[in-house]
């Protein structure tokens, strides 16, 4: 399978997670891993390993072979939130990986092969930071394959009606409960 990528943009709260889970578990995929990082949420050491792996001995207190997130989601999904908080330098890495399709571990001389689905969510204007330098341009290319922006829901208010049953039956079906309306709804 090749490897493929995409963005999910939208405000926090949006559901880029949830997208992701179904672009993921609706697809060919399915059945191999989904990965999941916060790339906001990691300090920028701790990130260049979590996604490439490292050997032991590449930096203090390496001491085993750890495989990192692109190679664990090997034939599944890797989703990489908040991928506009990435330093640069990583950004860079990502990008040879994504041309390449190989990864090489911290402390590694050697190269090997991955196949791994790239989604990338934000809720900042990556169009923007590639205009302002603070994201490369070829990188967003490459994630932009293929592009969804998720609305806020302030924007789709319409869909309420068809939204809101669907959440009571879920979670009647997690509650083992019968309600048949949202007791704060009117009417």
């Amino acid at each position: 399978m090749p490897l493929s990528t995409l963005i999910i943009g939208g405000e926090s709260g949006t559901g880029k997670g949830l997208t992701a889970r179904i672009l993921h578990y609706g697809g060919s995929r399915a059945q191999h891993p989904m990965i999941e990082v916060n790339c906001a949420a990691l300090p920028r050491e701790l990130l260049e390993s979590e996604l490439f792996g490292h050997e032991p001995g590449a930096f203090t207190g390496a001491t085993s072979r750890y495989r990192g997130l692109l190679e664990q989601a090997e034939g599944g999904t890797l989703l990489m939130d908040e991928i506009g908080e990435m330093p640069l330098d990583l950004q860079t890495k990502l990008l040879k990986v994504i041309e390449d399709h190989k990864v090489r571990r911290l402390g590694s001389e050697k190269e090997f092969s991955v196949d791994v689905q790239i989604i990338a969510a934000s809720n900042l204007d990556l169009d923007q930071m590639v205009r302002e330098g603070r994201f490369r341009s070829d990188l967003y290319h490459r994630l932009s394959v293929f592009k969804v922006d998720l609305p806020p829901l302030r924007d789709a208010i319409e869909g309420l009606d068809e939204l809101v049953p669907l959440f009571i039956a879920e979670y009647n079906a997690k509650a083992g409960l019968t309600l048949k309306r949202c007791p704060l709804m009117f009417g």
